[in-house]
């Protein structure tokens, strides 16, 4: 567990029990502060209770420590926010906390810090294979799996890879990773943030203080999207970083700037002008659909940084297994395949799945997004029928019969499967790609992908 000395004898207040809201208290326990914790969801508390929290539901004392999930300003403050503020009380994240620790420790240790709107935890657990089978020491974490508290302590040679999300980085303010990467941004988390270039500015914070720490000072963005252009324009006129462009389309970049590209399954390394390269990527079995190809190269930059060759990164590729609910095949039952993409909670996600299939029986729906699915119109055709769940119904029942798509609408996730795997032929798909938030009918996406699973398992038996 990391341990930030810095906050002895402070009080912090630690709003949301889950698991990285543990972590950070039980962490800031160990080096001396007086910390108390609360949640709205009584379960969380009797669990923070039986480790040794202390709960408090008047939050006030020198510092909130909210979790990521807690509106900082849209649709409005949460009243926890608003009255830290009015009490002058600094609020920040576990990411902040995991800053600090590096910092006071000074041990030799590397961070990565991974963000996007889609593939970001699919290119943090491939690149933290890769480096594991290159033989370095690496800690993955952050908004995956492991929260930042209960990682290892820093020390030389220690490789963090860090998953972090736009509400984690709105967490912080010292944030300095030695390598920063921006994979895309398309609209999300837009009721949390606003607009669209209030988002972008919070994932661009991550950038920020590149520079300023020690060791490698390195910014790998995705630049085929407008905000990722806008931060790379802003990013290669600074000195003191080194800045790297992947695109998947073309690219107007400056021949000397190092880049990877990827076009018809070849992937073209031109990091280091006397070291190109050439690679097909198609033998990355494990990684379905063009969407991957981005992750790849970002996993593929990360490798390259670190002086491996790009022959040997593509060997390290090997025997990787993507996160669940990513483009997670299921099961063939009767030679219909049922595939789990539960993490598709955007119009931009769904669209990388159905653009991998035909014959598509699409399951949908749950907490609409702003854009809702008219983005993916140009899908229509390849879906056989849809299965509408969640409070999505009403809106996506209206395009789908405007759209002639065939549809029906289920009251919960089973009924629509089961019903979508009694339609499907030999050769058809059944897709879990909601293009929604999860929270009408699940605690997350990872427990509606977990549902999906079960109901397919059965079918199985």
């Amino acid at each position: 567990m990391l341990a930030p000395g810095s906050y002895k004898n402070k009080k912090v207040c630690v709003f949301g029990l889950g698991r990285s809201g543990c972590a950070s208290a039980l962490a800031l326990q160990e080096v001396g502060a007086s910390v108390v914790g609360w949640d709205d969801v009584a379960e969380r508390r009797q669990h923070a209770e039986s480790i040794g929290i202390t709960l408090e539901e008047t939050l006030k004392g020198d510092i909130l420590l909210p979790a990521p999930g807690v509106p900082l300003t849209h649709p409005q403050p949460h009243p926890v926010i608003t009255r830290a503020r009015d009490n002058g009380m600094e609020i920040i994240g576990d990411i902040e906390l995991f800053q600090q620790v590096l910092n006071e420790q000074n041990a030799g240790a590397e961070w990565i810090a991974i963000t996007g709107t889609n593939g970001k935890t699919t290119t943090a657990a491939l690149a933290t294979h890769m480096l594991e089978q290159a033989n370095f020491e690496v800690a993955l974490g952050g908004n995956i799996g492991t929260p930042a508290m209960s990682l290892p302590p820093p020390r030389r040679k220690l490789v963090y890879v860090l998953e972090v999300s736009s509400f984690q980085i709105a967490l912080t303010r010292s944030l300095a990773p030695n390598i920063a990467i921006q994979l895309n941004i398309t609209p999300d988390h837009i009721d949390r943030h606003g607009t669209l270039q209030e988002y972008a500015a919070v994932k661009a914070r991550l950038f920020a203080r590149l520079g300023r720490g020690r060791g490698k000072s390195v910014a790998i963005i995705g630049v085929d999207d407008a905000p990722g252009r806008a931060l790379f324009e802003k990013l290669h006129l600074q000195k003191n970083i080194r800045i790297i462009a992947l695109a998947l389309e073309e690219a107007n970049l400056p021949p000397t700037l190092g880049s990877v590209r990827v076009q018809n399954a070849k992937l073209m390394d031109n990091i280091k002008p006397a070291e190109r390269g050439c690679y097909d990527i198609e033998g990355v079995t494990s990684l379905i659909g063009k969407h991957n190809y981005q992750n790849i190269a970002a996993a593929f930059a990360i490798g390259r940084v670190y002086g491996l060759p790009g022959a040997q990164i593509l060997k390290c590729f090997n025997g990787f297994k993507p996160p669940q609910h990513r483009m997670e095949q299921i099961a063939s039952i009767s030679a219909v395949t049922f595939v789990n993409d539960s993490k598709a909670t955007n119009a931009n996600a769904a669209a990388r799945s159905l653009e991998c299939f035909d014959k598509i029986h699409w399951i949908v729906g749950g907490i609409p997004k702003a854009e809702g699915i008219k983005p993916l119109r140009a899908f229509f055709p390849k879906v056989k029928q849809a299965y509408i769940i969640g409070t999505a119904q009403e809106e996506f029942a209206s395009l789908f019969k405007e759209c002639g798509v065939p549809h029906n609408c289920y009251g919960n996730l089973r009924d629509a499967v089961v019903n979508a795997a009694s339609n499907a032929n030999a050769g058809d798909v059944v897709l879990l790609a909601p293009a929604c938030a999860s929270f009408d009918q699940f605690a997350d996406f990872e427990a509606r992908g977990d549902a999906f699973r079960d109901i397919v398992e059965r079918l199985a038996q």
